[in-house]
């Protein structure tokens, strides 16, 4: 993610950060994540498959030393959302590799998941050449930004 489309999107969700439980699914660097806990965010949870990506996430949450306030859970995201059984998340960031055209089933899995409740925000980047629906069982898309070549789409839970 660009630094203004990630500076766009955080103005957008600054509002309900402040001691929000955030999921970071897809996490690369983790920077989304540490975007969200430098913006008042209680805790984030990153969600990433790369053991070379952990280890960075790992170091930069020791470089801000912020690992207190993270949980790093290794594997893939999809079986994560279908295993969570925890408390819901507020809000969930969503930045899966472009080429992969992960976003479906990724929402898919979501609006079946615990870690959803009725107030969570839920943000997902996704390729303009990957068509995502208006609605995912429970998830209801409520905004879309056109950034060019990506697209920042904006879901809440729905009956």
């Amino acid at each position: 993610m660009t630094d203004r489309v990630k500076e766009s999107v955080f103005n957008i969700l600054t509002p309900v950060l402040t001691d929000a439980r955030v999921l970071d699914l897809y996490s690369g660097t983790g920077s989304l994540g540490i975007e969200a806990l430098s913006r008042g965010a209680k805790s984030v949870q990153f969600v990433e498959k790369d053991v070379r990506s952990i280890r960075i996430i790992v170091e930069n949450l020791e470089t801000l030393k912020a690992s207190d306030d993270a949980e790093i859970f290794k594997g893939d995201v999809v079986s994560f959302l279908k295993g969570y059984k925890m408390e819901p998340f507020d809000v969930i960031l969503i930045d899966p590799p472009f080429k992969e055209m992960l976003g479906t089933p990724t929402l898919e899995a979501l609006s079946q998941s615990k870690a959803l409740s009725a107030s969570t925000r839920v943000m997902i980047e996704h390729s303009s050449q990957e068509e995502l629906t208006a609605t995912y069982g429970t998830l209801k898309r409520v905004d879309v930004r056109d950034y060019g070549d990506k697209y920042i789409s904006f879901y809440e839970f729905s009956v």
